[in-house]
């Protein structure tokens, strides 16, 4: 910390807050396999529906989620179908 304080200035150290609201240490793709890994985990030791880890955008997640709720039978049935081709 002695180092941090003798060496980042206060404008330095606000960039690198505003940097970290944009980009997270690690990137997207690197959350989608921790998940994956997670949800791995979680299923094999808890029977219990898995809670959400390293959620970047909860709101576009539940409005994906209201959308496919929304969804008829019938376009749940073409959506797997036309995704086999």
């Amino acid at each position: 910390m002695a180092e941090l304080d003798a060496t980042l200035s206060p404008a330095e150290f606000e960039e690198w807050k505003v940097y970290f609201q944009v980009e997270p240490w690690g990137t997207a793709a690197a959350d989608e396999h921790f998940r994956g890994l997670y949800q791995l985990f979680w299923c094999f030791h808890s029977k219990k529906t898995m809670p959400e880890f390293l959620d970047r955008f909860p709101e576009e997640r539940a409005r994906q989620r209201r959308r496919e709720e929304r969804k008829t039978a019938e376009e749940k049935i073409f959506d797997f179908f036309n995704g086999l081709g």
